[in-house]
C-alpha cells in the first residue's frame, strides 16, 4: 500500500496518457467528423472557438483530412506528455541517483551576479524586439473594428482591442518598467507588470486570425525571472529553482515542436518544401537565393529538427 501511495503521480499520469487516447478514438475524432460535415454541436463548437478560434476561417481552406491528422496530433501528443511525465516522476521516486539528481537540478543555489547578467540580457532583448511593437498596435486600430479575434485569455477576459489613448498609456508602462528592470537591480514589481504587458500585447497582436510563436520563449522566460526576481529581493542566499523550471519548459517547448513536426508530417517534413514555400513568400534576396536549393533546404530542417528534439539534452548536463 506504501508503494501504490508512493507511485500516485505515475499513476495519474498514465492514466491521462489512457484518458486523452480512449477519447479521442472513442468521443472526439467522431465529433470532429461531425463538425466538419456541416453537424455543429453548440458545446462542441466553443470548445473549438477555445482552443483553435482560426477554425471557423480555415476550415474553408484546407481538406477535412488536414483537421482530422491535426486533431489526432494533439491528442497523441498530450498523450505523450503524460506518458513521459509518468516514466521520469516513476524513474524519480524510485532510482535514488536520478532523486539525487533532480534535487541538485531544483535545491542548487546560485549567484547574485548570475541573476544581474540574466537580468541584463534579458531586457536587453525584449526592448530589441519589441522597439516596433507601437507601430504594430496603431496599424491594427482600424482592422480591429472588422477582424479582431480574441484569443484565448482575451476572450476569457472579454477584453476588446485597447482605444489608442490606451495603448499609449500601456506602452508607456511597458517600456518605461522595462527600462527600469534593466537599469535598477530593485526590479521586484516591475519585471511582473513588463510580463504581463508583454503577455496582453502578443495576445492582442494574434488575435487577427494568424497566431505567430516566435517570442513565446520571452514569456516562459520572463516568467521564471520575474518569480526569481521577486524570491531573491534582499535575500542572501539566492534559490534558483525559478531559472531550472525556466530551462525546462523551454525544453520542453522546443521538444514538443520536434514531436509534433514527426507526428504531423513524419519523413516529408524535411524532404518537403515548407522552408521554400516560406522563403518564397518573404521575397529577401538571400531568401530567395537560398530557396532555389531545395538540397540546402531539407539540410536546414533536418538540423532544425535535430535541434528541437535534442535540446532537452541540456536538462542533462547539470
Amino acid at each position: 500500500m506504501n508503494k501504490v501511495k508512493k507511485n500516485i503521480l505515475p499513476f495519474i499520469c498514465f492514466g491521462l496518457t489512457l484518458l486523452f487516447l480512449s477519447s479521442f478514438h472513442l468521443f472526439f475524432e467522431n465529433e470532429i467528423h461531425l463538425l466538419l460535415d456541416g453537424k455543429k454541436t453548440v458545446w462542441t463548437t466553443e470548445i473549438i472557438n477555445w482552443l483553435y478560434p482560426r477554425f471557423e476561417a480555415e476550415q474553408h481552406r484546407f481538406s477535412p483530412d488536414f483537421f482530422l491528422a491535426k486533431t489526432h496530433s494533439v491528442f497523441y501528443r498530450g498523450a505523450s506528455v503524460f506518458f513521459l511525465l509518468g516514466l521520469v516522476s516513476t524513474l524519480i521516486i524510485n532510482n535514488s541517483k536520478v532523486s539525487e539528481k533532480w534535487d541538485v537540478f531544483w535545491n542548487q543555489p546560485t549567484s547574485n551576479t548570475t541573476i544581474e547578467y540574466l537580468n541584463k540580457i534579458y531586457f536587453f532583448f525584449l526592448l530589441f524586439f519589441t522597439w516596433d511593437l507601437s507601430f504594430d498596435l496603431y496599424e491594427l486600430q482600424t482592422a480591429a473594428r472588422f477582424f479582431y479575434q480574441p484569443v484565448f485569455i482575451l476572450k476569457l477576459t472579454h477584453l476588446n482591442f485597447p482605444s489608442f489613448w490606451l495603448s499609449n498609456v500601456l506602452l508607456v508602462f511597458f517600456y518605461g518598467s522595462a527600462l527600469w528592470s534593466f537599469f535598477s537591480k530593485h526590479r521586484k514589481w516591475t519585471t511582473f507588470l513588463v510580463i504581463l504587458l508583454f503577455i496582453y500585447f502578443e495576445s492582442l497582436l494574434n488575435s487577427f486570425g494568424k497566431v505567430d510563436h516566435g517570442l513565446t520563449t520571452f514569456i516562459y522566460t520572463g516568467i521564471g525571472l520575474s518569480l526569481i526576481n521577486f524570491i531573491n529581493q534582499g535575500e542572501k542566499t539566492k534559490v534558483k529553482w525559478p531559472l531550472s523550471l525556466t530551462q525546462l519548459w523551454i525544453c520542453l517547448c522546443y521538444f514538443l515542436a520536434g514531436i509534433e513536426k514527426i507526428t504531423t508530417s513524419g519523413i516529408d517534413w524535411v524532404l518537403g518544401d515548407s522552408l521554400q514555400d516560406f522563403l518564397f513568400a518573404h521575397h529577401t534576396t538571400l531568401g530567395l537565393w537560398l530557396a532555389d536549393y531545395s538540397f540546402i533546404c531539407s539540410i536546414l530542417m533536418s538540423l532544425t529538427l535535430v535541434l528541437q528534439l535534442g535540446f532537452i539534452s541540456v536538462l542533462l548536463n547539470k
